[in-house]
């Protein structure tokens, strides 16, 4: 079905609105194979739908979060009053056992259901119906885009993958996913393997199994096919039982399970969307003899987009037919040939954007798999788009958009809760990719869609000819390249060494930004060799402060502070110079002497700073004051005496008396006898 787009205004919105095409030829020939009585499950797609580039313009400047509301609430109202009368049709026909199973498609603005062949033929004769298309299923082992598993590999390691896209120096760091929410469309998930069992989405009593069955309709999304369990792995296993599989082991899985009918698929994306998801990955694949609705394929992903959303989708296993069934530009399977959220300056003839990023697979030695799909695709024959035109090997859309390890990937078992299987695929690419994008989020968690695209390219490790190209695409991902590409670099506001007594205050204040940086701190030896003296690394939110207790008493220390960005990207700043002062005792007022006094007593206190509030003062018996003997004092040892004489210069009668001591280090009495 190719639906023609012509602009119209209507129920507030600019919407698209598509020529009417009544039936597709693929259900007009599936209705004839009906029994009497039987129902076919189609997808009726509305003639109106909400311009993407509408939705666009309505959330920008919004967080991810807002925009997603947005674009959630926008096309339920929007589907509400466009399927309003269609929805009445189909209840009666509910009612008269003429269908069932009604779902409504809000995100691409469509209805699932089942029919009888009356009912199909009604729907597509309306003026406010684009289509009626038979929603096949495809037998899954020609949609599950993953060569035969190959043999198992050895416990207590890091999957190659995992390393190869570097991964573990990301973890350095500390980003390891937490807080990023992957949808996997696939076979589902053994939710209980050990290295899953931690990282699996809390839907409460709703979805207590971590999502949603499409494939069925119910609660259960365990995986008894194998694929989905490995591509889970891929994205976020831990290796509690002995592997490294997960490029993000922190990242949270939300399972939606999915058949070969592609219904199921966008049913799911609005499901991660309405849940929160934060980025998806797919690795089922649409070919060219399928029929795939290439239209409702793009048009969903363009809204994925503007949802703030990012889907990472199998480049295609069909290099090898590439002169046959799959020819360019149809060798990348939908929905991966939908354009990329952002468009790499190789790619310099211009057209629409979507959510997609296609992933092609690679071997250890970083050279592309022998099966991995091969680009460009093209979008100049599919209504209403008409854009990246491909002839005789021009430029079309380059695909895939980057690449990422998919061939002996080592990740996790869908029948042993401990156990270990190896895969190859451009299935077991994609989810690297949605990894590293997981680990990017944590580091921000407000990159959109184009940013991760921009970012996931720019760095990618290039290979094949120069430049973005359709058989690796932009690179193979470097994931802590793309981290290090995000981070800040800080701005420095000051760094101080201020002398104290016995040590050096160091202090510094800095712009934050988007930054995992932390501060180590050296002082310079005489011998010009700088030492460092914090035992672990500085970090918290500024100003900062370290002091060193160590340094000599009455000697100038240079200090330098050096920001650690990255492992092995660092920056100093400095020096600092700073003296520390002579040690003192902590706050003390020793025994008056001597005791009993006959002509003069000797007060020895010492206080730890200089303090002008600090007083030594004589009281009498009843609580009189006698004498002031010291007002202020200087940080150390003080010594005052007393001539035993009041403040008029009196002698005082014989008798004791009290002496106190108060500053803002604290106070203390002693006793002192007079005697004549």
């Amino acid at each position: 079905m190719r639906p023609t787009l012509i602009i119209a205004v209507a129920l507030g919105a600019v919407v698209s609105a598509w020529a009417f095409d009544g039936m597709t030829p693929e259900l007009a020939a599936h209705l004839e194979t009906l029994a009497p009585g039987e129902l076919a499950r189609v997808n009726v797609i509305m003639a109106e739908r909400y311009d993407p580039s509408r939705m666009t313009s309505v959330t920008a400047g919004l967080t991810r979060a807002e925009r997603r509301a947005v674009v959630v609430g926008e096309l339920k109202g929007y589907a509400d009053r466009t399927q309003r009368d269609v929805l009445a049709l189909l209840a009666d026909a509910e009612r008269a056992g003429r269908a069932r199973a009604v779902r409504v498609m809000w995100l691409v603005n469509g209805i699932n259901t089942w029919v009888d062949a009356d009912t199909a033929y009604r729907l597509a004769a309306r003026a406010d119906v684009a289509s009626v298309d038979w929603d096949e299923e495809i037998p899954l082992e020609q949609v599950l885009e993953a060569e035969v598993a190959a043999a198992g590999a050895s416990r207590d390691e890091i999957a190659w993958g995992v390393a190869k896209v570097r991964a573990p120096d990301v973890w350095a760091t500390g980003y390891r996913g937490e807080g990023v929410t992957v949808c996997v469309f696939d076979t589902g998930c053994n939710y209980n393997h050990l290295d899953l069992r931690d990282h699996m989405w809390d839907g409460g009593s709703e979805y207590p199994k971590h999502g949603w069955n499409f494939a069925d309709n119910n609660n259960e999304t365990m995986d008894y096919n194998g694929h989905g369990t490995h591509v889970c792995g891929t994205v976020a296993s831990d290796g509690t039982a002995g592997t490294q599989a997960g490029v993000a082991p922190e990242a949270t899985i939300m399972i939606c399970k999915i058949s070969g009918v592609e219904s199921t698929v966008w049913q799911a994306w609005q499901f991660a969307l309405e849940q929160g998801a934060d980025l998806g990955t797919l690795s089922f694949g649409w070919r060219r003899y399928h029929n795939p609705d290439y239209a409702t394929w793009r048009y969903g992903s363009e809204m994925q987009l503007a949802a703030g959303f990012i889907q990472f989708k199998s480049a295609g296993n069909y290099r090898s037919t590439i002169h046959g069934t799959d020819p360019l530009p149809w060798n990348v399977s939908a929905p991966g040939n939908c354009p990329p959220p952002w468009l790499h300056p190789d790619q310099e003839l211009e057209g629409g954007l979507a959510s997609m990023m296609a992933v092609g697979a690679t071997t250890q030695d970083d050279v592309y798999a022998y099966f991995s799909s091969a680009g460009p695709s093209s979008w100049e024959t599919i209504d209403p788009w008409w854009d990246y035109p491909y002839e005789s090997g021009e430029m079309g859309l380059l695909k895939p958009d980057v690449a990422a390890p998919g061939y002996q990937i080592k990740s996790c078992l869908h029948n042993d809760n401990s156990g270990y299987t190896s895969k190859s695929g451009t299935s077991m690419a994609a989810p690297h990719a949605a990894g590293c994008a997981a680990l990017l989020l944590d580091i921000d968690d407000e990159l959109a869609p184009a940013e991760l695209s921009e970012v996931l390219q720019m760095t990618a490790l290039d290979l094949g000819p120069e430049g973005k190209d359709n058989d690796y695409g932009a690179g193979r991902l470097d994931v802590y390249e793309a981290a290090r590409s995000l981070f800040t670099p800080v701005e420095l506001r000051y760094f101080r060494a201020q002398g104290r007594p016995g040590a050096v205050l160091l202090a510094w204040d800095y712009e934050e930004g988007a930054s995992s940086g932390t501060f180590n701190l050296y002082r310079e030896r005489t011998d010009g060799v700088k030492e460092i003296l914090n035992a672990a690394p500085v970090s918290g939110r500024p100003p900062l402060r370290f002091l060193d207790g160590s340094a000599q008493e009455g000697v100038t220390h240079r200090y330098w502070l050096e920001y650690v960005l990255l492992a092995g990207a660092s920056r100093t700043f400095g020096p600092a110079e700073g003296r520390a002062g002579a040690k003192v005792a902590s706050f003390a007022f020793a025994a008056p002497r001597p005791n009993p006094a006959r002509e003069c007593v000797t007060f020895n206190f010492s206080i730890p700073y200089d303090d002008r509030r600090a007083e030594l003062a004589v009281y009498d018996i009843a609580g009189r004051r006698v004498a002031t003997v010291v007002r202020g004092a200087r940080a150390g040892a003080n010594a005052a005496a007393w001539s035993l004489v009041d403040a008029r210069g009196r002698p005082v009668p014989p008798g004791v008396y009290v002496c106190r001591l108060t500053s803002t280090a604290g106070s203390a009495a002693r006793r002192v006898a007079v005697v004549r």
